[in-house]
């Protein structure tokens, strides 16, 4: 699932919609990049209330370091881990969502949507 949402609200009503569908109520793999901008600590928050685990990357100069969303997402008990290169970290969330039957989500950048719908 390729999801631009960039601010909590639109995150969550993402995932409440997608809940709705037997599918999407399997665990989550999020491959996700912030802008510096946006409210980081407030889309993670998010994604507590959900079964998601985070592979954070980068898009450029204007992300947050995946480093420091790492740090956030421990502060709120995400499991998470980090790998610089988008498309490393996508086909990562791949073979993980192919051997646990988890699905994927792409989000938090319409930049990171983009890298990967180029594939």
């Amino acid at each position: 699932m390729l999801d631009g949402a960039h601010v909590p609200f639109n995150l969550a009503a993402v995932l409440s919609d997608l809940r709705q569908e037997e599918k999407y109520r399997a665990p989550c793999i999020a491959v996700m990049s912030i802008a510096d901008d946006k409210d980081a600590a407030g889309l993670l928050s998010t994604m507590t209330h959900h079964d998601i685990s985070i592979i954070f990357t980068t898009v450029g100069a204007r992300s947050l370091s995946p480093e420091q969303l790492k740090t956030i997402a421990d502060t709120l008990g995400l499991l998470s881990i980090v790998m610089l290169d988008p498309l490393e970290a996508y086909q990562e969330a791949l073979a993980g969502a192919t051997e646990s039957g988890a699905w994927v989500l792409v989000t938090g950048s319409l930049y990171l949507v983009g890298i990967i719908r180029s594939t």
